[in-house]
């Protein structure tokens, strides 16, 4: 997984450039610091909702994963007690059922998002 940290954490070109003194007047930082801190502070609290937002996504994809695998192991518990009954009809229903979950599961899963690039 790429460290894409830099990338989401990095200032913006212009409040690089004044932090390094590099202004167009030629004044540094110390002239516009007020201007600084106030773009430095929009640009913290839009860094915190990226932040955010990534992490909740991150939540919502683990809780999917663990879904898909309560579904596989309903289908190996339902196959597995499916061959204890004596009565077709019973271990037909269940494998019915274990399948059902079999295919919503593989759905599942290939809907997830896939290795990040």
């Amino acid at each position: 997984m790429p460290d894409h940290s830099q990338a989401l954490f990095s200032l913006p070109p212009i409040l690089g450039a004044q932090q390094r003194g590099d202004s167009a007047d030629g004044r540094g930082v110390d002239s516009n610091r007020q201007t600084l801190l106030t773009q430095l502070g929009l640009d913290t609290k839009a860094k915190g909702f990226i932040v955010l937002h990534v992490g909740n996504h991150a939540a919502v994809v683990g809780d999917e994963y663990v879904r898909i695998t309560v579904f596989l192991a309903a289908v190996l518990f339902l196959v597995g007690i499916g061959s204890t009954f004596k009565l077709p009809t019973v271990r037909y229903v269940l494998i019915v059922v274990g399948a059902v979950l079999l295919v919503l599961a593989t759905v599942l899963i290939l809907i997830q998002p896939g290795l990040p690039a």
